[in-house]
């Protein structure tokens, strides 16, 4: 299906974004104010494009995503979601205010300029239609409301951005994908554009700065992975880590803990603060040392020298963060923040319906 692709070009992103900043903040909580633009969101669209964006909770795609192009996508999985090129103007605002109420300045530019990338792609190959900076969609998950448990999430190629609402507040904002291809562009109005290299830049730093007994612990293989050990798994599994691969961030220097903890905010910071702050362990990141020392890793896989293939993780108690140039393609990085319990609020969820039901059951006994 061709899809007009003038509102993703480069100047209309940023006009956008331009909008989103300098709306006024709302007075109720980041919950509140994702919910009441939801609404407005859901609210404008037709019958058809409804039915797209409005999924129930349990939805059977609600814990399957993915970071492929839409021509590559697994079998058996259809992105849902109303895509942004399929949107009047009016309808974008919207959908990009609701992408504003969770990022922070840094990380919606960074999803602007991944967007903006497939653009460039596009017209780099050739009018190549396989990319389409309109097919990024906005799903939303159940009902939103004050205080109520719902979910939405914004995907498309190289993003996937997916929280979880309950009780007014967001309880999970993984997993969190931010891919981008080229990683550095070489040519064209957008030379020079480098989307993810703070991701990249300083975790080089770090394995550079070990010495050669911290890097006989850090580095795990002389070559990079094809791609993400999670990929795109419904359930990040400690098990595919280990328990004793890396170096562990109590046999750093301080300096390179400074480091460490400086790459994982590279991860957590593309959100708002009022977004993360109500996430399950998210303080095992934020206080004391900003990580917990003694139980997080920091791995490494490829070559130390820059601009060429190479893999990070760090494995802290409850989260992964992962960084690749997949399949050896220096010039292509993925990165991914993962929760090993709570992605797309799994933690929660539970709880969540035990309590809702034993209330229901208190309420309807004589």
């Amino acid at each position: 299906m061709h899809r007009t692709l003038q509102a993703c070009r480069p100047l209309g992103l940023f006009a956008i974004s331009l909008v989103a900043i300098i709306e006024s903040a709302s007075a109720h909580g980041v919950g509140d104010s994702m919910a009441e633009t939801a609404v407005r969101f859901l609210a404008s669209l037709e019958p058809d494009q409804r039915l797209q964006a409005a999924l129930a909770l349990d939805a059977p795609d609600r814990a399957a995503w993915s970071f492929f192009p839409a021509h590559a996508l697994q079998e058996g999985y259809g992105r849902p979601g109303v895509a942004l090129g399929d949107l009047r103007p009016d309808q974008r605002l919207l959908a990009h205010k609701i992408l504003k109420s969770a990022l922070a300045h840094r990380g919606y530019l960074q999803a602007l300029t991944v967007m903006t990338l497939e653009q460039a792609l596009h017209e780099i190959e050739d009018d190549n239609p396989h990319r389409d900076a309109g097919d990024y969609r906005l799903a939303v998950f159940g009902e939103p409301t004050h205080g109520g448990r719902w979910a939405w999430r914004f995907e498309g190629h190289h993003l996937s951005i997916n929280l979880t609402l309950d009780g007014g507040h967001v309880v999970a904002a993984t997993p969190s994908f931010f891919g981008s291809n080229p990683a550095r562009v070489t040519e064209g109005a957008l030379a020079g554009t480098r989307a993810l290299a703070a991701e990249r830049d300083l975790a080089l730093e770090l394995v550079r700065s070990l010495s050669p007994e911290q890097r006989s612990g850090a580095i795990v293989s002389d070559s990079a992975p094809a791609d993400l050990l999670t990929r795109f798994d419904p359930q990040a599994e400690r098990s595919l880590f280990g328990n004793d691969q890396g170096i562990l961030a109590a046999d750093l220097t301080e300096p390179q803990r400074r480091l460490l903890r400086q790459l994982v905010a590279q991860y957590t910071k593309k959100y708002r603060p009022p977004v993360l702050e109500h996430l399950p362990s998210i303080g095992e990141l934020q206080t004391g040392e900003g990580l917990r020392k003694e139980n997080t890793r920091f791995a490494w896989a490829g070559s130390t020298e820059p601009g060429q293939p190479c893999y990070y993780r760090v494995v802290t108690p409850s989260f992964v963060f992962e960084f690749d140039t997949p399949a050896g393609n220096a010039n292509h990085v993925h990165s991914v923040w993962r929760a090993f319990d709570g992605d797309f609020g799994r933690n929660t969820l539970a709880e969540h319906y035990r309590t809702s039901h034993r209330s229901a059951e208190t309420a309807s006994s004589p």
